[in-house]
């Protein structure tokens, strides 16, 4: 069986790290004080959640915080996926953990799974066009 560094690469195709990393679980949430939903917005606690190699998945980790403590998760899981032995997965609404340097985007549409611009993103677009001009959303909410 071929190592996966030898595994042939293409488009949507990298190292099998399944079989490299051990699949990890960390709950943001346990046994720390913090705001809404339990989440723990500590920095230093949250860097210490993410402590070793491993496949790390988040399911929207933005769930509860700040635009600032976006930028700081995502500052967290650049130098995780930057030290070589670990990935991270996100699934996200957060056009701020999105656009995370050197992210691969992946969308779902209706061919499945496939890799996207972040400026193509349909929340970074949305996002665009409700911060360009609230009022036209709101009128048809409020109407």
């Amino acid at each position: 069986m071929a190592r996966p560094a030898d595994r042939p690469r293409g488009p949507g195709r990298g190292p099998d790290w399944s079989r490299q990393l051990p699949v990890r679980t960390v709950r943001l949430d346990d046994d720390a004080p913090g705001p809404a939903a339990g989440w723990p917005w500590d920095l230093p606690v949250v860097e210490a959640r993410f402590d070793g190699p491993g496949l790390y998945v988040l399911d929207e980790p933005e769930s509860a915080l700040s635009f600032e403590n976006c930028l700081a998760l995502a500052g967290v899981l650049h130098a995780l996926a930057g030290r070589g032995d670990a990935q991270v997965v996100v699934a996200t609404h957060s056009p701020v953990l999105a656009a995370t340097p050197g992210a691969r985007v992946l969308a779902l549409g209706p061919r499945g799974w496939e890799d996207s611009a972040w400026e193509d993103l349909p929340m970074v677009l949305n996002w665009r066009a409700f911060l360009a001009d609230p009022r036209r959303y709101w009128r048809h909410i409020l109407e």
